[in-house]
């Protein structure tokens, strides 16, 4: 087992959005965003855990993040997130200028919360 974390994303645009899990490394969840956030709304939490056993003992865990807009023709790309633990510490790794960090709590479970601004 690895140590895991809470994702809280916010929607902060006007726009439907859908998270999707795009990559992940010597991970054992990513969570679940099947449904979409509305404009001002918070996805419930998700739980995430890094693999920190095995191949991945000493690898660091990671999982990239798309944020789309949703709409009548589809879907598209307006925001990227990778998420990185290492050592038992959770940061974020990589993320468009519209990935707003509010607050990273390390703790037993580490809590982590981002808006997603308009661009």
């Amino acid at each position: 087992m690895g140590y895991g974390a809470f994702v809280h994303i916010t929607n902060g645009t006007d726009q439907l959005l859908q998270v999707k899990t795009k990559n992940d490394t010597c991970m054992y969840g990513t969570g679940n965003w099947s449904e979409v956030i509305f404009p001002g709304q918070e996805y419930p939490s998700q739980y995430i855990e890094a693999r920190a056993s095995g191949a991945c003992a000493f690898s660091p865990s990671s999982v990239e993040y798309s944020i789309e807009s949703v709409s009548a023709s589809g879907y598209n790309q307006i925001a990227s997130l990778t998420l990185t633990e290492q050592s038992n510490n959770w940061g974020v790794s990589g993320s468009t200028e519209n990935v707003r960090v509010d607050k990273i709590i390390e703790a037993e479970q580490a809590h982590m919360w981002f808006t997603i601004t308009s661009t």
